[in-house]
């Protein structure tokens, strides 16, 4: 029996539906997938051209990253210590509108994905500009990626005159169908930047190529009020009346929903990406995520991009997520760490509509993994290891990361990129932004 790589001697966390744990065994890839899960010694007559000895490291599926903006990192710490409107409306879209060029938007994806993959994270969520440059960045690598251009009211670094939205998004849509590592999302921004006339077409363009629509929700109690103001309705009840809601959204950060939020979220089978990191930072609240797995609603978890953030480390991520849920709530129990792995892994790659190709490891499925190096003394004793993921590791202890039976990461170098050139070019950048 032959495969593309064999990775043996490993504990395997596969995330699938019975939460199986293998204490040592290993996996066969073969072309882009997982062709075999072994659960104890490997046969003899088993070889494979790479053979990765898993010995002290643990196997588990990569991060599914549910909401980003990936290009946004030459803009990281530009302007922190900001509320949301402000930092938007004073600072990012002001360097947007200087910078925000497709050669420093590949420059900031190309950054993104190397950071991504050195802490573990194989398929991102994006909202941007210039996303078919995106595209073509994460395919020439071999990330994983969903990619919307963001939709607004307003001209855009990629796309000057609004009118023309909707244009552009559908050639995108038509270049990148049935490629096997890019997906596309339908992204409005928000219900505050877009008018309900342009929501609704969103809405009907990602209804006729059954994509995912994604957008930002009820991230702040201004935007609430606001809402409240001009709709005479919450923004969770102005898009369901409006038809935009239902089973093929996925809503970024949703802070602040009361309980008829919650009912309509459920009702309509919308699915949240949780953010922590950004919501802190940014000063908008603690999501009640307890609240809505207890009510049904599915939750996957995003980073956001990194002017808010300011990394893209889902370890980070997962680890701010449980420990927010247990004070807000004052419950240990809350948001315990087998359910926070699967927010992101499984759950997310099922709120993205990819969960029959990825977010846990099962033979079929694509070969998207990371192999964690288990040999630090912070990881000493593991007596649970989903405990150990979320509250003991940082990321760095990632040492290969596989996509699509491809090893982008081997012992931390990531492959496909010119890490010290790019470092470079960032640098110099970020000099012409700090100095304007």
């Amino acid at each position: 029996m032959q495969f593309d790589i064999l990775v043996k001697n490993a504990l395997i966390v596969t995330i699938d539906a019975s939460g199986k744990i293998i204490e040592s065994g290993g996996l066969g890839i073969k072309n882009d997938k997982i062709a075999a899960i072994f659960d104890g010694d490997i046969p003899s007559n088993v070889d494979a051209l790479k053979i990765i000895d898993g010995d002290q490291m643990l196997v588990m599926p990569g991060w599914v990253n549910t909401h980003t903006h990936a290009a946004m990192t030459i803009y990281r710490g530009l302007a922190d210590d900001k509320p949301l409107m402000e930092w938007l409306q004073k600072h990012i879209w002001p360097a947007e509108a200087s910078y925000g060029n497709e050669q420093n938007v590949r420059l900031g994806t190309q950054l993104a994905m190397h950071e991504m993959l050195q802490s573990g994270t194989t398929c991102f969520n994006d909202m941007y500009f210039f996303q078919d440059a995106v595209a073509m960045e994460a395919n020439a690598i071999g990330m994983r990626v969903v990619i919307g251009e963001g939709i607004l009211d307003f001209p855009t670094p990629s796309i000057k005159n609004p009118e023309d939205s909707f244009d552009f998004v559908e050639s995108l849509i038509q270049k990148w169908q049935g490629d096997g590592l890019v997906n596309c999302a339908i992204t409005p921004h928000a219900p505050y930047t877009v008018s309900k006339q342009r929501l609704k077409k969103a809405k009907t363009l990602a209804d006729k190529y059954s994509l995912k629509l994604h957008t930002h929700l009820s991230e702040t109690a201004f935007e609430v009020e606001q809402s409240r103001t001009l709709h005479g309705k919450s923004p969770v009840k102005y898009l369901s009346d409006i038809g935009v809601l239902d089973q093929n959204t996925v809503a970024a950060h949703c802070v602040h929903f009361d309980e008829e939020d919650t009912a309509i979220a459920f009702k309509t089978k919308m699915s949240v990406s949780h953010n922590p990191q950004s919501n802190m930072k940014l000063g908008s609240g603690i999501a009640p995520i307890q609240r809505y797995l207890d009510n049904g609603i599915r939750v996957g978890v995003g980073t956001d991009g990194v002017a808010s953030n300011n990394n893209l480390n889902m370890f980070e991520e997962l680890d701010m997520a449980s420990k927010l849920a247990k004070v807000f709530s004052e419950d240990a129990t809350h948001l315990d760490a087998r359910t926070v792995v699967e927010m992101g892994t499984i759950r997310g790659a099922e709120i993205l509509g990819l969960s029959d190709s990825i977010g846990s490891i099962e033979v079929g499925k694509q070969a998207d993994i990371q192999i964690i190096d288990l040999n630090y003394s912070r990881l000493l004793p593991m007596y649970n290891p989903y405990s150990h993921i979320v509250s003991a590791m940082n990321g760095s202890e990632v040492k290969h990361v596989i996509v699509a039976g491809k090893i982008l990461m081997e012992d931390r170098i990531v492959k496909g990129l010119d890490t010290f050139g790019l470092f470079e070019q960032i640098r110099a950048l970020s000099q012409l932004i700090c100095n304007k």
